[in-house]
């Protein structure tokens, strides 16, 4: 429900950076302004009510202004991750789950094949999930293998064609 999550925002004390700045825009000012609204209200409830100045000055009261501080440092420090990255976490698990459960098809994995592969934290997130068939773990590490020895060649040929001693051949003239 919408008073769930946004007691989820309220606790992650906001969005984290990047999901932060993908709110940013025209169409979406009023939703964002609320989020906002409702985070600061909660900080504000574990402020502190006063920092007073001779607090700062009496080393005999140095103790209380540590309170302080330690107070603050806890109302500010999130008690759960950015919502969105929790939500993407979620989903990526899901989707290479699937992605190795189904390499066994002789279709997806032809396709794997011929892709782009995943990205390395992609591959590093598949490598550590549970709950996927073994083999096909195996074979998607094979087929990754694979994809990055390709692209590792491209780009040997591209840094060699790069290299202001070679006579210029545009990319993929050489196989005509």
């Amino acid at each position: 429900t919408v008073v769930e999550r946004r007691a989820e925002i309220r606790a992650a004390r906001g969005f984290c950076s990047v999901h932060g700045s993908i709110l940013a825009g025209n169409s979406r000012t009023l939703g964002t302004a609320i989020i906002h609204h409702d985070v600061i209200n909660d900080v504000l409830r574990g402020f502190p009510q006063s920092t007073n100045a001779r607090v700062r000055l009496t080393s005999t009261l140095a103790g209380a202004f540590n309170g302080v501080r330690d107070a603050l440092t806890k109302t500010l420090r999130p008690q759960r991750e950015c919502v969105l990255c929790a939500h993407e976490r979620h989903h990526e698990r899901i989707v290479l789950e699937t992605l190795i459960n189904h390499l066994n098809d002789d279709a997806l994995r032809a396709a794997f094949a011929q892709s782009d592969g995943v990205c390395m934290p992609h591959l590093q997130v598949a490598a550590r999930l549970k709950g996927v068939e073994e083999a096909n773990l195996r074979l998607l590490i094979d087929l990754q293998r694979g994809i990055m020895e390709k692209v590792r060649g491209e780009l040997e040929a591209f840094i060699h064609k790069s290299n202001g001693s070679y006579e210029f051949v545009a990319m993929n003239e050489e196989e005509s």
